[in-house]
């Protein structure tokens, strides 16, 4: 049967162990909760990473909200490119106490986040991340 022989068993949420191409891009989300949370489930339960993710080109808008985009048990997620502003914890948030493996941020503009934690957090639980600024100063 290969190695997919598990792939749709029943899972969580839908069918777990297959693979997942998930694309989040030019929303317009305001919020005062999250604005999205990025979780693979076969990755917090069994390190076996399915979900692939983009998140790009989105307009955030925090008020006093946790966080505009928010990473939890994963690999290799790719954001790029959004516009994040206003008040929360923080603009984009990676890792905590979960486990986020491989992640590139590139271009993301959370000048005008006022975080009471800090804009972009890498946290205790993330490794291998990569963030890169943009062409301008209000850019990271």
């Amino acid at each position: 049967m290969g190695s997919d022989r598990h792939c749709g068993y029943p899972g969580r949420l839908g069918l777990a162990g297959c693979p997942l191409l998930v694309i989040v891009t030019k929303n317009h989300i305001r919020t005062n909760g999250d604005g999205m949370i990025l979780i693979d489930l076969d990755y917090m339960f069994h390190r076996v990473p399915t979900l692939k993710a983009s998140v790009s080109n989105n307009d955030i808008t925090l008020n006093d909200a946790y966080g505009g985009i928010q990473l939890y048990y994963g690999k290799g997620a790719v954001i790029t490119n959004n516009r994040i502003a206003g008040t929360g914890d923080t603009g984009i948030y990676m890792g905590g106490n979960d486990f986020v493996d491989s992640c590139l941020l590139i271009g993301n503009n959370v000048n005008h986040v006022e975080a009471s934690v800090a804009p972009i957090l890498d946290g205790e639980g993330s490794s291998h991340c990569i963030v890169i600024g943009g062409n301008t100063k209000t850019n990271v």
